[in-house]
Order: structure tokens, then sequence, then C-alpha cells
């Protein structure tokens, strides 16, 4: 079905909400007649935002690569997006899927929006780093969360329970860490790793983690193409989704148009003393030493131009454990890689649907 043609339909199409049929109407019923929490008057506000005459759904993004900013996203494009994944994930009319992340960006967004396009059945549960706390157990095909979400869920054997219960899970928003894919390899669950931003409508590229379709790469759904500049930076081309081709500041090495391996960021590129650290590699290499919770940023330094620093969750700041770690680092990393300067940081922040906030800079206190 076309969106035009479903656009004659919408007004007479069901939704299923918790095991329960509504039409349009219907559903303006429902949830007036509810006392909403906060998270709920945010799915409340993506039905309404999808059949009211506008052409376009505006869309606050993540912010959590930089501040958060407005776009108008044209429905048209967002219904075709929604059928891609309908279709990469084998979705099917009456199947059951848990919304477990937050409902005003866009990974929460569009998984509402595929239930009402493909007919399936949403059940919600507020976000949290943990929302499987509250979850009675129930067996679901489909639900996304991000790395976050699953570490924590991994630390209650109740909520592991529950989430054996679920088919398929998308994670997104974050890289998948060591620590986290010995998880996942340990799992019966069909785990997929998504690649996408709010102005690609969510994913434009799937990479399976586990089981025999696993993958070391993503692989485009849909019509999506990808070329890149230069510098290695993500084109992304796809006449369904985008009115014109996508640069992104994402590194990347391609396998092929369709195919992509994701390096890191451009703006998380370090140059220090004239080297070149992507950042999101090194962590890779520093997390097979520190398990505890970590990052890195750079910062201006007179000497080097930038110096690397790695920013460690925990409350002992003693200069005897600072160099611990850094004996550590010295035997797995040349020395270029070794982080200058190590901070102890009681307790990272985080977005409310568990996306690590990076500190800035300019908002350390050392430099």
């Amino acid at each position: 079905m076309s969106y035009s043609e479903y656009q004659k339909e919408i007004f007479s199409s069901e939704v299923s909400i918790l095991g329960e049929n509504y039409n349009q109407p219907q559903l303006e019923e429902w949830y007036n007649a509810l006392s909403l929490n906060g998270f709920e008057n945010t799915i409340k506000s993506v039905f309404s935002k999808w059949y009211d005459d506008s052409l376009e759904f505006e869309i606050s993004t993540s912010g959590s690569t930089g501040t958060p900013k407005i776009i108008q996203l044209k429905k048209e494009k967002m219904y075709a997006s929604a059928k891609n994944s309908l279709a990469y994930f084998k979705l099917k009319k009456n199947q059951k899927i848990l919304l477990a992340i937050p409902a005003d960006k866009v990974g929460g967004i569009m998984l509402i929006i595929r239930a009402i396009i493909g007919n399936l059945d949403l059940h919600f549960i507020e976000p949290k780093l943990d929302p499987f706390v509250s979850l009675k157990e129930k067996s679901f095909s489909f639900c996304s969360l991000t790395p976050s979400q699953l570490l924590k869920i991994h630390d209650n054997p109740d909520s592991v329970k529950k989430l054996n219960k679920i088919q398929k899970i998308l994670l997104g928003g974050a890289a998948i860490t060591d620590k986290l894919m010995t998880i996942i390899q340990q799992s019966n669950n069909k785990f997929y790793h998504s690649y996408g931003m709010t102005e690609t409508i969510s994913h434009v590229a799937i990479r399976p983690l586990n089981g025999n379709l696993k993958k070391d790469y993503f692989e485009a759904i849909g019509k999506a193409t990808f070329t890149t500049n230069n510098k290695f930076q993500l084109i992304v081309n796809d006449p369904e989704i985008l009115e014109e081709p996508l640069l992104t500041n994402d590194i990347v090495e391609l396998i092929g148009p369709k195919k992509l391996i994701w390096k890191g960021r451009i703006d998380n590129i370090i140059n220090s003393g004239g080297i070149k650290l992507i950042i999101e590699e090194l962590e890779k290499k520093i997390g097979l030493t520190i398990k505890e919770t970590f990052y890195l940023v750079g910062i201006p330094d007179p000497v080097f131009g930038e110096k690397l620093i790695l920013l460690i969750q925990g409350n002992d700041t003693s200069a005897i454990n600072e160099n611990n770690y850094k004996d550590k680092l010295t035997k797995i990393l040349p020395k270029h890689e070794v982080p200058k300067e190590i901070i102890f940081v009681p307790k990272f922040k985080y977005t409310e649907n568990g996306k690590l906030l990076r500190l800035l800079p300019s908002q350390l206190s050392h430099s």
C-alpha cells in the first residue's frame, strides 16, 4: 500500500494497544479518559501528531552528541521508513511489541508509527535504565533498547527472565562494548544493532549481533546506499527517506554500496601532537582492560594541541589509583594512545533513555 492509499484509510483503520483495538475516534476517547503520566502523554502526542492534518511531524533530536534541535520530518517519509523496518524484522499483524524507550525521540516515535501502520499490538512501559523492573512477565515479538539499558537489565535476574521472553531486540543509540557482546552471545534472543539518526528517521542499516546471521558490519535496508567523502565521512543516499544525500559525522569503512563498518565520529577525533586518535577505536582497546564505565575526551593543550583524557566512573581519586590504571594501559597501548590524565567522576549522567552524556572539554575543570 502506498502512502496516498494509506491516507485514505487512516481514519477507519484500527490500532491495537494493550490487546484492545481502537479506531481513530475511539483512540481519542481512550486516552482522554485516562489520567496519563508524563511518558503516556508523550505517547498520546505521537498519536495526535500522526493523525492530524499536517504533512510533517515535528521532532527533537536526542542531544547526546550536541545541542538538541527541532526538525520537521515528512509523514510520507516516516511511512516509508516504518514499512522498511516492518519488512526487515518480519513483523506481522497483531504481534506484540514493547515500547521501553522515550516516546518523544525518533526511536520511540517510529516504534509507535510501525505499530500503527503494521497493525501491531503496542504495549509500553516507562523508560528507565532497567525498565523491566515493573514489567509483568509477557512474551513480545519485538522491543527496542539502548545498550545501557541492556547492561542494567542483566544486573537483575528477574529482569533477565522477562528479557528472555522477547524474540527480537533492537539496540541503538550507542556502540556495543565487548562486555555487552559477550552477554549477547550467551542469549537466545535475536539481537540487532541499528545505524541511524533523527535525520534518517531512525535506522537505515542493521547489524545482526548473534546467531547464524551475525555480521561484523551494518547493511542498508530498503533503498538506502552509502558513499563517503575524502575524509571517510558517511554519505547516506535514500530516495524513500531523504530529500537529498545526507553527509553525516560518522567515519566508516565501506564494503560496497550497502555495507559499512562504523569507526567513530569525526567530531570525536583528537589531534594530539600531530597524531589523530579516533576515540571509539581507543575505547574498544581500553575496554579490554578497564571494566568500570568510562569514556575518553580531548581537551586543549599548549604542548600537544589536544590531550587525551580518560574519565572513569568511581570515587577513588587518589594518585595511586590513577597510576594503577596508567600502568595497566601502558601494557596494552602505544605510548601516544595512553591518556595523559585520568579523572574519576562519582556518577556519570545519562539521557532519559540511557545514552551516556559525555562531558564536553569545556565542561571539565581540568586543563
